[in-house]
């Protein structure tokens, strides 16, 4: 017996993959007549950069540079969309501190802006739609239960098929303390799925995921050639290609800060605008962005699909 909101890993990946299909969401990037939006965080030192203008950035769309935009973050409604790991292993305290992290997390948003909850273990439970109702969500944490395995990558799907909107940006906080055990889709379903919408996704992990220092392009690769073998690698794969970045905790009680620091980082990027020119209408576009300041370092989405 299934807890009420609850359902099977396999029901929600077949849901999501016929919505896909039938609604064209799978092509839903920010793009077409209203140009292309991309998040883009500046650092120097890990620290974000602010003050700098539309002309401090080089945007190449295929390798074609385009003039662009840029927009206030202000301007921007965000959507926080919450993917919290309620499997057996994060039972008691661990539980009570991602519960906290997460509120601290929603309480850091703008009043106008909104927030998701979605949680797996071997189910995947939407605890609530999108709303700035911050009681409606703080009653979906707390009804939130430690439980069963660990569907990692069809909660990471599930979660990346409710991006419907383009005129917000979405925030993906996507935390898990395991690796996947209960998962039916593919790791390399959930990559390609990501680089079809524009959600920024920022993951947080334990160390009990351990990649060690392969390079995260390498993993890219890897997964595509054997997704299930490279599995472990998909919180890291992810963030690089949609332009966020990947945490790890040393604990559970460290989450709190990290969940508070990455809706704060978020909100410090820029959101550059641009209408392609000189590219294919169609097909894959790899994205290159930097900025004249050779001391900055620059992070965005590698790239989006029309």
């Amino acid at each position: 017996m299934r807890r009420p909101g609850c359902v099977s890993v396999a029901a929600v990946a077949s849901a999501a993959i016929v919505l896909l299909s039938a609604s064209g969401l799978a092509q839903q990037f920010r793009a077409g007549t209203d140009g292309v939006f991309v998040d883009v965080l500046v650092t120097k030192g890990g620290r974000p950069q602010s003050g700098l203008k539309a002309d401090a950035f080089t945007l190449l769309d295929s390798g074609v540079r385009q003039v662009v935009s840029l927009s206030m973050q202000e301007s921007v409604p965000v959507r926080l969309q919450l993917v919290l790991d309620s499997s057996a292993s994060v039972e008691g305290a661990p539980l009570d501190r991602l519960k906290a992290a997460a509120r601290a997390a929603i309480d850091s948003l703008r009043p106008t802006d909104q927030a998701s909850l979605v949680t797996f273990s071997h189910n995947i439970t939407r605890g609530t739609p999108w709303t700035s109702d911050r009681a409606a969500l703080g009653k979906a944490l707390d009804d939130v239960k430690a439980h069963g395995t660990t569907s990692l990558v069809d909660a990471a799907f599930a979660a990346l098929a409710q991006r419907r909107d383009p005129s917000v940006r979405t925030l993906v906080l996507l935390f898990t303390d395991g690796e996947d055990t209960a998962s039916w889709l593919s790791p390399s379903d959930v990559v390609d799925m990501a680089l079809r919408t524009d959600a920024v996704i920022y993951s947080v992990n334990l160390p009990t995921i351990r990649t060690g220092k392969v390079p995260v392009e390498s993993l890219t690769n890897w997964m595509a050639e054997q997704p299930q073998l490279y599995r472990a690698g998909l919180l890291e794969v992810l963030s690089h290609e949609t332009g966020g970045e990947a945490f790890r905790a040393s604990s559970t009680t460290d989450l709190r800060e990290i969940f508070v620091n990455v809706v704060s980082r978020f909100n410090a990027r820029y959101v550059l605008s641009y209408t392609p020119s000189g590219v294919a209408a169609t097909g894959w576009h790899p994205i290159t962005v930097t900025v004249k300041d050779k001391g900055l370092t620059v992070t965005a989405r590698r790239g989006y699909a029309r």
